[in-house]
């Protein structure tokens, strides 16, 4: 069983809040990050992407004036710390969907025990780009968004908290996304909700499997005991699964493998899938085996009628279909990580986009159902991983709210 710790975090100061947290849209985008590196001076993008704003590329000189940068943060008032160790309550709200869960360290040793179960591989430069960012900090900004099966765990405790205490953050982001953050700083309730939460089986990483394995990387690089000690507990966001929300990560394609659009419809009918063409107007693919797809501004339905494992959780995944029946066996592409005819939309973005990519270069473009998170557990649950770009969970979590800097 996976375990929590309550930790003293480093937050900013009520009056400098909106100027110092990152939200997602801003990390995401360089040109949104160059520019508020260059008029903020208390955006904590200082410490992950001050060398967007640097001419030298010298790692060591980065990680020094990020360290004075937060030291003057701190010394400004900019930064403080809470007195005592806490855990956090934090619910996210975008539209009409809100999900409440809790802020915690968590052992990194877990992770790599195994207890913290990942569904997506990572590529080990994107790891080291994040190992680089956690010296810089000194500590972690973003916090891992994890899930528990909200099965093992009935009892609504943190919810419990938000009705009677009042919260010390709600923010709107950019992006739409509404902020809002409690203390959970009474030691009854802190010891209750680690008891709680040790009956759980297992913690599922929904995002920021490159930061939690470079945290890990980070850990086992540590020279010394006391480092190590130091490296050894990094700080997640934890939701249960009834709450997730998962949008659609959706795949377009540059050429048709050498065929006319007619043959690629035959094809697609001879690899067991039925094509109903419906015309101009975007559609959303139903349920399990549907997929939609756009081509020269025409829409198809299209359904899956041929055998799938379902005793192997990846196989019987729809994009697990897609990715073998159509993008390999038909168009050819056998590498979807690295294949540069392919290429991956979020759902954020909605169908629009796939019509977009259409006309801009792409022959043809799919729109999937998610995974639920009772799949994507069940992958997790056999120690396998999804495809690439299998999952897109909003919404995301800032950072800078709460930060661990022990």
């Amino acid at each position: 069983m996976p375990i929590i710790k309550p930790f003293k975090g480093v937050r900013p100061a009520n009056e400098f809040t909106d100027e110092v947290y990152i939200s997602h849209e801003n990390s995401a985008n360089q040109d949104k990050a160059r520019e508020l590196l260059l008029t903020n001076p208390y955006t904590l993008l200082h410490l992950t992407h001050h060398d967007l704003i640097m001419d030298t590329k010298d790692e060591d000189e980065i990680q020094r004036i990020c360290h004075e940068t937060y030291n003057r943060l701190v010394s400004e008032g900019v930064l403080i710390r809470d007195e005592k160790p806490v855990f956090y309550a934090y619910r996210l709200s975008m539209a009409n969907h809100s999900q409440t869960g809790f802020i915690a360290s968590i052992d990194i040793k877990e992770y790599i025990d195994k207890k913290i179960k990942k569904h997506e591989l990572t590529r080990s430069s994107k790891a080291r780009l994040q190992v680089d960012i956690l010296k810089r900090v000194g500590g972690i900004i973003e916090p891992i968004l994890l899930s528990y099966d909200s099965a093992e765990l009935k009892e609504h405790i943190v919810e419990e908290w938000t009705v009677s205490h009042d919260s010390i953050y709600d923010t709107l982001d950019i992006g739409g996304t509404r902020h809002e953050i409690w203390i959970i700083d009474d030691d009854e309730f802190i010891a209750r909700l680690e008891n709680a939460v040790n009956s759980l089986s297992a913690f599922y990483i929904c995002d920021g499997h490159h930061r939690i394995e470079a945290a890990a990387e980070y850990y086992l690089e540590a020279e010394t005991d006391e480092e190590r000690n130091d490296r050894r507990y990094t700080m997640a966001v934890l939701f249960p699964s009834d709450e997730m929300l998962i949008l659609d990560y959706n795949r377009a394609v540059r050429d048709l493998n050498g065929m006319t659009e007619e043959e690629f419809l035959d094809s697609l009918r001879a690899h067991e899938f039925t094509v109903e063409k419906n015309g101009p107007d975007a559609i959303y693919p139903e349920g399990l085996g549907e997929y939609t797809m756009v081509m020269s501004g025409i829409w198809y339905r299209l359904k899956y009628t041929g055998e799938r494992n379902h005793d192997d959780p990846v196989e019987a995944l729809d994009v697990s279909v897609l990715q073998e029946r159509v993008l390999q066996e038909i168009l050819g592409i056998g590498d979807p990580q690295h294949d540069e005819r392919l290429s991956f939309i979020s759902g954020t973005k909605g169908l629009h986009a796939l019509e977009l990519a259409t006309q801009n270069g792409m022959a043809v473009a799919f729109a999937l159902v998610p995974p639920s998170m009772e799949e994507i557990m069940n992958v997790c649950n056999a120690g396998k991983t999804m495809p690439p770009k299998s999952t897109c969970f909003e919404p995301k979590p800032a950072g800078g709210l709460i930060v661990y800097h022990e």
